[in-house]
């Protein structure tokens, strides 16, 4: 039974994984600060909304943090990994956000030239209605997981 699904909000969370940890890339960190602002002031950083994290004193919880699109998307920069999260994700800031999650990307990477990723991992939440009423919805999980029980046995 076909449905719409209406999307009245979305959310996006992006990282990179580096191949291993990189415990010098803070060891310059003017230059690391150099290099990101300078690929995303085009998207409009502002010296206000980076900064160095220094947490509990743990080498995971150092990070450099920036704000980007009025607060809609948060990038921290670790020893790890680079992780990026979108609160908010219009349909008409797509390109954008992409264009700044590959702009931070290519910063560490000119930062760094010989640091490699390991893994990339993209979610997508969307949040909306669904044109059926509870108990249809029901009906169709309760299908699906009888289905899934019988390919199992």
């Amino acid at each position: 039974m076909p449905s719409n699904f209406h999307v009245a909000r979305a959310d996006l969370n992006f990282e990179a994984g580096f191949s291993e940890p990189e415990f010098a890339l803070f060891r310059d960190t003017a230059e690391l600060l150099r290099q990101l602002f300078k690929r995303l002031e085009p998207h409009g950083a502002r010296l206000s909304e980076i900064r160095v994290e220094r947490g509990a004193g743990s080498a995971a919880d150092f990070h450099v943090l920036c704000y980007l699109f009025n607060f809609w998307m948060t990038i921290r920069i670790r020893v790890d990994r680079i992780e990026i999260i979108c609160s908010e994700f219009p349909r008409d800031y797509a390109e954008k956000f992409s264009a700044a999650i590959v702009d931070t990307l290519g910063a560490i990477s000119s930062f760094r030239g010989d640091l490699s990723f390991r893994a990339y991992a993209l979610v997508i939440g969307l949040h909306g209605s669904v044109d059926l009423t509870f108990r249809t919805l029901l009906r169709q999980f309760r299908r699906i997981s009888c289905l899934r029980q019988r390919l199992t046995l």
